[in-house]
């Protein structure tokens, strides 16, 4: 059961954070009285490849 768990968090685990970043650079723009920018930069080509090696190598990631 935990190795199940382990085999859908590896590939999903990046994605996770995705809406939770959008959330919360919501509620801070909510709370801070303006909209907050994201942090990332855009990938330097197309496809999820492409942009997941741009999220994992940036610091905003880390």
């Amino acid at each position: 059961m935990v190795a199940c768990g382990w085999l859908l968090c590896l590939p999903l685990g990046p994605w996770a954070g995705v809406p939770l970043g959008a959330m919360e650079r919501w509620r801070l723009g909510w709370v801070a009285g303006g909209p907050h920018p994201t942090p990332h930069r855009p990938p330097p080509g197309p496809g999820p490849g492409s942009w997941l090696s741009t999220r994992m190598r940036e610091p905003a990631t880390r």
